[in-house]
């Protein structure tokens, strides 16, 4: 059975076995910047893979912007030589996508467990989504 949900990948170097990995999953947001030197071409194959597979994605590879684009690390200066540097602009771009894609995302999984009888207390989310978990 495939559970219900939403994933968010922020540049997430994965050996090149998505096939395996994703089979079954749930809608994916991912961001990734289109310089980053970890692991080149990491982006464009699981864009292609969720594509193959059909499950449904947002997915944006920024221009111009490396790895850790989301992550203000210490001694950016040094660290920005080497491809990992912190991007405001990208950084509030992916963050919107993913709220904005959970949002909808989760809400629907919450209302399909309401709907199968799955009454139970609210479990808060960092959205501050009303979702119910199966009791028992």
């Amino acid at each position: 059975m495939k559970l219900p949900g939403a994933a968010a990948p922020f540049y997430t170097p994965i050996p090149p076995m998505y096939d395996r990995i994703v089979d079954g999953g749930c809608p994916i947001v991912a961001s990734y910047g289109r310089r980053d030197p970890v692991d080149p071409g990491n982006a464009t194959r699981l864009r292609k893979t969720l594509e193959r597979k059909g499950i449904e994605h947002d997915f944006n590879e920024y221009p111009g912007v490396g790895h850790s684009f989301a992550t203000e690390l210490p001694a950016q200066a040094v660290t920005r030589i080497v491809g990992f540097r912190y991007d405001a602009d990208a950084t509030e771009d992916a963050f919107a996508r993913v709220f904005q894609f959970f949002r909808a995302h989760l809400a629907r999984a919450a209302a399909g467990l309401r709907l199968r009888g799955s009454l139970s207390a609210p479990v808060p989310l960092l959205l501050g989504l009303p979702v119910t978990v199966p009791s028992g």
